[in-house]
């Protein structure tokens, strides 16, 4: 999460060299602090699929087996789209069903194929 924040913080710097400078990010700044929305989706965005996934993924990483932790790890955009569709109301078409099908489909097989 630190070196997440450190590149995030270099990307600001090199990038308002550019065009806007350093005033239109903090622009955008000042409004997602002055929008109650914005900034929780921020908190959360850091907080729990940042450093709340680590979390687990480490303390899980102690019990499970490599090869179904990386079953598990290699299904995330599939995990991720799901929760699209169930919270967002996203839909998926018929080339993301085949994707997630071929994810699921590999992660199974190179988990419980006898090697």
């Amino acid at each position: 999460a630190g070196s997440t924040a450190f590149l995030s913080s270099m990307w600001l710097l090199l990038s308002s060299r550019g065009a806007g400078g350093l005033g239109s990010e903090l622009h955008i700044l000042q409004g997602v602090a002055a929008n109650p929305a914005a900034l929780a989706a921020l908190i959360w965005a850091g907080a729990g699929p940042g450093a709340l996934a680590t979390c687990c993924q480490v303390m899980g990483q102690r019990w499970v087996p490599a090869t179904q932790a990386q079953m598990l790890y290699a299904t995330t955009p599939v995990w991720s789209g799901l929760l699209a569709v169930t919270v967002l109301g996203e839909r998926i078409g018929a080339m993301g069903v085949v994707g997630a099908v071929a994810i699921l489909t590999a992660s199974l097989v190179a988990a419980y194929l006898p090697h």
